[in-house]
């Protein structure tokens, strides 16, 4: 028989009584700062395990955001406890039958492997790294035994995984979303909060107390660019008479192979997108071969640290290719380029419409976390945020470069064989 304890925790506010009473199975709450996100969750979890007798995953970032939650669930049910231990993985086991298990997201095992939770919580899911994978193949199958619930919470940081996931889900009725700023805490100060207001600069007062989303600072990809290139449905078959310009950006270690083709004319339109991983170098060759070889399209690869053997084997398939090596220097003209320069004329390409996009998912989201960071020695890194990918957006800046290149020339290619006399590449 299960042992019920009493749970010591301060009453809800108002608006965390609000979120309760709407909750569904899944669920999604941003809120700002000092709201009271995380002392729900650690009282959900609580009743859930301690009262009821369930199993509940608690998933963080990092192991620093995960501590203070498992100190805090066994200070305050510790009644309950007959059992807690930090190594090798944190965990609090309770008299009525329950356990808490805590997950830190930046491990390198896979979160909840084998497991089977009633309930699962994200705290500041914003921070996770990956969080889209994690969700859909770590944490989503816990609770598919169960059928359990889901609680995934945040702060926003930008336009990242959390602000996709949240889009992705709202047409879902299994999925409740909650927007809730700081002001609906009535235990803050609002006059100190109006302090906040005037002191703090706008865009980082929307996104940390308003809790709205906002473009991540360092971010590369407007908002309003993204918008204003969205003018396309979908992806498109080759048509005849029309010439392509591709980009591919080559798999190195956990990394996919991307492709991008873009129809040339006045504008530059995205038609195709593709990526992959996990096969060998000659059947990525061969894929990507056949993929050119579809559009007859001229196309600028990625060569930077591949090995010659890579791009080759895509060049004895379809030969219209050239070699690209990306460096943090300067651009040779000829088969060097630079980071920042391709970089930057996608950013001008997007910003003036000479590019048009259709809206795929994972570029998307990668254009949105794409950023650019301060270097001591002076100068900007640029890449996906840590945990995340680039290598779509690397496959368009690519894709972008061939196309300025071979765009406006109608030159035959004069290679020996079967490709000979076809036009459109340089």
């Amino acid at each position: 028989m299960k042992r019920v304890i009493p749970l010591v925790f301060p009453p809800l506010h108002p608006a965390q009584r609000e979120v309760v009473g709407a909750a569904k199975r899944f669920n999604l709450l941003r809120c700002g700062r000092r709201w009271g996100k995380t002392t729900l969750l650690l009282r959900l979890a609580a009743q859930a395990a301690a009262e009821r007798g369930q199993a509940v995953g608690w998933f963080a970032p990092i192991y620093s955001l995960l501590a203070p939650a498992y100190e805090e669930l066994l200070r305050r049910t510790r009644p309950g406890v007959v059992r807690a231990a930090e190594r090798p993985q944190p965990v609090i086991r309770y008299v009525s039958g329950g356990r808490i298990e805590f997950w830190s997201l930046d491990s390198k095992d896979v979160p909840g492997r084998g497991r089977a939770y009633d309930l699962a919580i994200i705290d500041e899911a914003a921070f996770a790294p990956s969080l889209a994978r994690v969700w859909e193949e770590a944490i989503l199958p816990t609770l598919l035994d169960r059928l359990g619930s889901a609680w995934i919470a945040s702060t926003p940081k930008g336009r990242n995984a959390f602000y996709e996931l949240w889009n992705l889900t709202l047409d879902d009725p299994a999925w409740a979303h909650f927007h809730e700023p700081s002001h609906r805490n009535p235990f803050l100060s609002q006059e100190e909060l109006a302090r906040m207001a005037a002191t703090m600069t706008r865009e980082r007062y929307r996104q940390e107390i308003l809790a709205e989303w906002v473009d991540a600072e360092g971010r590369v990809f407007s908002e309003d660019a993204l918008e204003a290139a969205l003018l396309l449905q979908g992806p498109e078959d080759p048509r005849p008479g029309e010439r392509y310009a591709a980009g591919v950006d080559l798999a190195r270690s956990q990394d996919y192979t991307a492709v991008a083709v873009l129809r040339l004319g006045a504008q530059l339109e995205l038609v195709r997108v593709e990526r992959w991983r996990g096969l060998s170098y000659t059947l990525t060759a061969r894929k990507v071969a056949a993929l050119l070889a579809r559009y007859e399209a001229y196309a600028h690869v990625d060569a930077t640290g591949v090995g010659d053997a890579a791009w080759e084997g895509i060049r004895a398939e379809w030969p219209r290719v050239r070699p690209i090596r990306i460096t943090g220097g300067r651009d040779d003209g000829r088969e060097t380029r630079s980071k920042e320069n391709l970089v930057g004329r996608l950013q001008s390409a997007l910003e003036t419409q000479e590019l048009l996009l259709y809206p795929h998912p994972e570029l998307l989201a990668e254009l949105r976390a794409f950023e650019a960071r301060p270097l001591p020695s002076g100068g900007y890194a640029y890449s996906a945020p840590e945990g995340l990918h680039d290598d779509l957006v690397m496959a368009l800046a690519l894709a972008l470069d061939a196309a300025r290149a071979s765009r406006g020339t109608g030159q035959v290619l004069k290679v020996p064989g079967r490709w000979s006399g076809l036009r459109g590449g340089v």
